[in-house]
């Protein structure tokens, strides 16, 4: 048996079956064991095979251009992508490391990145390479260390080509930088918000322009940005805002903000509400500040319902409040009235004074008129010179009246107004609701109509509506219509009323009076269309053709033998304003060629006195042509005697109103004897009108007044008549009682 056999022999032989047993178990164990490490051995290069194949794919498919480098920087692999991406095959970097060959701008970083990664530190950053073709591409790089046992080997390099995402970037950046330059050039607070918790996310820096606060304000909690809201609009706006966001509807609204500087600042919000599949899931919006239209607006508004001038309500404000008034008084079964008040002679004042200081009386007496009112009544400005009032809750018609009493009171009293001490009147028409009229035009028509009648008795007080009126107010329109056509029609004739001298009973001069012939109405008194002329300002064309009229029958009558007659024509206060006057009176006399020293012009006081110093230097001036003044109606006016003194008049005529009861009233016989001592002491001429009785003539002749008219003598006649009592020569003769001394007789 040789060594082999031997060691079989040996490695195979039992001694006992227990012995065969353990040498089976051993034989089973190393039967297993090696078959497991074959096992294993096989798993893992499966394991391996899989893992290199896994790499492999990721190497060769990877979209990304992969190079691994030792660590020289020379090629070792680069994967397919790498043509794909920089256009270069692994051929290219035969000569050189890809380092060298891929050109950049920005080479040191891209090698200072290089070395940090070969001493284990990975790296990612961007930069920009030149495709083999020669355009610049950006990527993204990535140096990754490749280890082995611990040590650094190799890299790889990843170049990801990044241009598309770069080239998106920059436009999104050059439309996010135009938006944002928009958004920032805009004058208007542009923002983002959570639609619930109404807190801002992002605010526009135009907050701070329009506002007066910076944006992080407004972002920072959600109570500023409601603390600076108008208390008035916060509930307001946040109430409308959730429905409307609950609703995913776009809306817009305005509210008041205050500003930092306190200012208050409209806002108007154009609020867009972002949604998802039915959720609200932001907002935005744009605040404008319309502070200026809501003041235009507000000013606008002011001026429709406003009047400018006095600042009271005008006639669309009055007559909303009228109509109001009167569905609560008809609801209530209450009594309201409307005062319509108009300031007496207001024109005049305005004509003589200037417009300037009409605007301030119009506000004095609206300022006036405001501290009469009750806190529930209302008063406008109706235009011009006119005001109303409503005065609701009334439990009888007295109440009315004495507020109109109250307010002629309370307008009594002068009003000084740059330097001019001014005396004023007004005229009050009452109507009531709803005896005097159902709807608001009618009451104001009725309460006008009232007010008119208080002018045509005397002014300076009220009357109530009566459906008379109405009647009356018709038939002047119908006389006004009438009126304007007479001139044309030449219905106006002149009657002359003697002036007679009582010492020598002769004719001194005539009055011109004008009378109207109308073919139906027959002939109409002064008293019902002198007033209305005056009032239309029919006056002024009718009132020159009386002056040339008058100035013809001079002439006539002068050619005819009485060559010293002077003749009287009244000037209306109308026509005394007129800013031609001197030049239309010198005028007719050159055309009529009458001298102008046998012309009287008659005024009232009262005309004189709305502006004296105008009155002043139009009186001379008509003095200067050589007209002879007469001062109208003295003493029934309020005229100063400082300021008579320097009229240039030649006459004072005493009123037939002190003359009537001038035996009888010691009043009026006081205001005579002083008229008569006045004009006897300033050296002028006196006559007394309304003579009707022997008495009358007796009373003035003994107090230095020898020249009169009346119907004591004659009533007015026409011009045919009055030649008869020329020819009588002296009219009447009387024995008269001398002057009371002889300073006065030499005065006389």
């Amino acid at each position: 048996m040789n060594g082999a056999d031997s060691l079989d022999g040996e490695l195979f032989s039992f001694q006992s079956d227990s012995d065969w047993l353990l040498a089976s178990g051993l034989m089973l164990v190393m039967v297993f064991v090696v078959g497991s490490i074959t096992s294993e051995h096989l798993s893992t290069r499966r394991r391996l095979t899989k893992e290199e194949q896994a790499f492999k794919s990721l190497y060769e498919h990877n979209p990304n251009a992969v190079y691994t480098l030792d660590l020289q920087g020379r090629l070792l692999a680069s994967n397919p992508a790498c043509k794909k991406v920089l256009g270069y095959e692994e051929s290219d970097f035969v000569e050189g490391s890809p380092l060298r060959v891929l050109r950049s701008d920005e080479s040191d970083k891209i090698k200072a990145h290089f070395f940090a990664a070969v001493n284990g530190v990975p790296r990612n950053y961007e930069t920009t390479l030149y495709h083999k073709e020669g355009h610049l591409i950006n990527v993204h790089l990535t140096h990754v260390p490749i280890f082995v046992e611990g040590e650094v080997t190799g890299m790889y390099i990843i170049v990801k080509d990044i241009t598309e995402r770069k080239q998106a970037d920059r436009e999104r950046n050059r439309s996010n930088r135009k938006y944002q330059g928009l958004v920032e050039s805009i004058d208007a607070i542009v923002w983002e918000g959570d639609p619930y918790t109404f807190r801002y996310q992002f605010v526009s820096p135009q907050s701070a322009k329009i506002l007066g606060y910076r944006p992080e304000q407004l972002i920072e909690s959600e109570s500023f940005w409601r603390s600076v809201i108008h208390p008035d609009d916060c509930e307001r706006l946040l109430t409308f805002c959730k429905q409307e966001n609950a609703e995913l509807r776009n809306h817009e609204i305005e509210y008041r903000v205050f500003a930092a500087d306190g200012r208050t600042v409209w806002i108007k919000d154009y609020v867009t509400v972002l949604d998802e599949n039915g959720t609200v899931t932001g907002c935005r919006g744009i605040m404008v500040d319309i502070t200026e239209r809501k003041l235009t607006e507000e000013r606008l508004q002011y001026i429709a319902y406003y009047d400018v001038l006095t600042n009271l309500p005008n006639r669309a404000l009055f007559e909303e409040r009228l109509q109001e008034e009167m569905e609560k008084a008809r609801a209530n079964s209450q009594m309201l009235s409307v005062l319509f008040l108009d300031v007496d002679r207001f024109k005049s004042i305005n004509d003589t004074l200037g417009h300037s200081v009409g605007d301030e009386l119009i506000r004095a007496v609206a300022e006036r008129l405001k501290v009469c009112m009750r806190e529930e009544d209302t008063i406008c400005r109706i235009g011009g010179d006119a005001f109303a009032l409503i005065l609701p809750d009334l439990n009888s018609p007295q109440g009315a009246i004495q507020m109109a009493r109250t307010l002629l009171q309370t307008l009594a009293a002068p009003f000084v107004l740059m330097s001019n001490e001014l005396f004023v009147t007004c005229s009050i028409g009452i109507s009531f609701f709803p005896d005097d009229g159902g709807d608001l035009f009618t009451l104001l028509k009725n309460a006008e109509t009232a007010m008119y009648r208080t002018k045509e008795r005397g002014r300076n007080n009220f009357q109530l509506y009566t459906t008379s009126m109405n009647e009356d107010s018709m038939q002047k329109l119908s006389l006004e219509g009438f009126l304007r056509k007479a001139l044309g029609l030449q219905e106006f004739v002149l009657f002359y009323q003697p002036q007679v001298n009582v010492s020598s009973g002769e004719i001194i001069g005539v009055e011109a009076l004008l009378r109207w012939k109308h073919p139906v109405l027959g002939m109409v008194s002064p008293a019902s269309f002198i007033p209305l002329a005056e009032e239309t300002g029919l006056i002024v064309p009718i009132g020159e053709w009386v002056l040339r009229t008058a100035c013809e029958q001079i002439k006539i009558w002068h050619e005819a033998g009485y060559p010293d007659l002077i003749v009287a024509v009244n000037l209306s206060a109308r026509q005394f304003l007129q800013e031609d006057l001197v030049e239309m009176v010198q005028r007719v006399l050159e055309e009529t060629g009458v001298d102008a020293e046998f012309l009287e012009l008659e005024i009232t006081e009262s005309v004189t006195m709305h502006n004296v110093e105008r009155a002043i230097v139009v009186l001379n001036e008509l003095r200067n042509l050589g007209i002879r003044i007469s001062l109208d109606d003295f003493g029934t006016g309020y005229s100063s005697l400082s300021y008579l003194k320097h009229f240039p008049i030649h006459t004072l005529k005493i009123d037939q109103s002190f003359v009537r009861d001038i035996t009888t009233d010691a009043d009026d016989a006081a205001i005579a004897s002083s008229v008569i001592a006045l004009a006897l002491s300033l050296n002028l001429h006196v006559i007394a009108e309304g003579v009707e009785t022997e008495d009358h003539l007796r009373y003035l002749a003994e107090r230095g007044c020898y020249d009169m008219q009346g119907y004591h003598f004659s009533r007015p006649l026409p011009a045919q008549d009055v030649e008869q009592l020329f020819v009588r020569g002296k009219l009447f003769k009387t024995e008269v009682v001398p002057p009371l001394s002889d300073e006065d007789s030499r005065k006389k």
